[in-house]
This record gives structure tokens, C-alpha cells and sequence, in this order.
């Protein structure tokens, strides 16, 4: 259902998904620079449309503006 939800909401954006689709075990996959702060929402949307579980790792700072007091402890 989430898929169908993306893809509905990537074509009402005008946006496609093109090219293939790999077919790897496994893979790292770097991504930018980022354009926007939307570019994570939209890397979030785009693992049901394409059927691939996609994980993401973040630099501390990122977390810091809510999490900052549970790490200096």
C-alpha cells in the first residue's frame, strides 16, 4: 500500500523512476550533494516504489537538536 501511495504521490510531482531497477545482495550507495532538505523524504519514498529496503546513516550533528542530551550522558 505505501508503494502505491509513493508512486501516486511521485506522479501527481511530475517525477519517474527510470532506468533498471539492480538486482545486487548487496550494495553502498552514496548520495549527493543534497539539493534540498527534501531529499531524504523523498529517498524514503522512493524504497516502496522500487522494492529495495534502503538504509541511511547520518553524521551525529544531524541528531544532536534532539538527542543531544541522551549522548552526553
Amino acid at each position: 500500500m505505501l508503494g502505491t501511495i509513493t508512486r501516486w504521490l511521485f506522479k501527481i510531482a511530475g517525477w519517474r523512476v527510470v532506468g533498471p531497477i539492480p538486482v545486487l545482495p548487496k550494495a553502498i550507495w552514496v548520495v549527493a550533494p543534497h539539493t534540498t532538505n527534501w531529499d531524504f523524504l523523498l529517498g524514503l519514498g522512493i524504497r516502496p516504489t522500487i522494492h529495495i529496503w534502503i538504509e541511511w546513516l547520518g553524521k551525529s550533528s544531524l541528531f544532536t537538536w534532539y538527542a543531544g542530551w541522551l549522548s552526553e550522558r
